[in-house]
C-alpha cells in the first residue's frame, strides 16, 4: 500500500529552492535605508526621505513579478505607515512637532509627507496597470 498525500499539501523540501518575492522584500528595506540616511542627515525627515520612497515605489511597480502585482500594489501605504509609525514612537520631533506626542506625530508624518505617498502610489499603480495591459495584449 502507498502512501496517502491529502490533496493541498506540498513537500516542504520543495520549497527550499524558492527565494520568495525579492523585491517586494527589497522595497521596505530601502524605504528604511532612506529614513535612516534623510535622520542621519538632517534630523528629521524631508526631501531625501519623499524622493527615496517615490523611487523605491517606481522600482516596486517596474520589477514585481505578475503574480505578486497584488502585494505590490498594497505595499507603498503599508511601508510608508511602517516608517511613520516607527519615527512617531521612537522620534516624534523627526516629524516637525518637537512636543508632540506619537499618534500626533505619526499624523503629521502623513500629512508632511503626503505628496511622497501620493505620487509614489499612483505611480506604482499606473506601472502595475500598464505591465497587467501589455501582458494581457501579448496573449491575444
Amino acid at each position: 500500500m502507498g502512501q496517502t498525500q491529502l490533496r493541498g499539501t506540498a513537500d516542504p523540501s520543495s520549497y527550499e529552492d524558492e527565494q520568495g518575492p525579492p523585491v517586494l522584500l527589497l522595497a521596505p528595506a530601502l524605504v528604511v535605508t532612506f529614513l535612516g540616511l534623510d535622520i542621519a542627515l538632517g534630523h528629521d525627515l524631508g526631501l531625501l526621505f519623499g524622493l527615496g520612497f517615490v523611487t523605491v515605489c517606481v522600482g516596486l511597480g517596474l520589477l514585481a513579478e505578475v503574480e505578486d502585482f497584488f502585494l505590490a500594489a498594497v505595499l507603498p501605504p503599508l511601508m510608508m505607515l511602517g516608517c511613520m509609525l516607527v519615527i512617531g514612537i521612537a522620534m516624534p520631533s523627526a516629524l516637525g512637532f518637537p512636543s508632540a506626542g506619537a499618534v500626533e506625530g505619526v499624523i503629521a508624518g502623513f500629512a508632511h509627507h503626503s505628496w511622497a505617498l501620493g505620487l509614489g502610489y499612483v505611480t506604482t499603480l499606473i506601472m502595475l496597470g500598464v505591465r497587467g495591459y501589455s501582458m494581457r495584449l501579448q496573449r491575444i
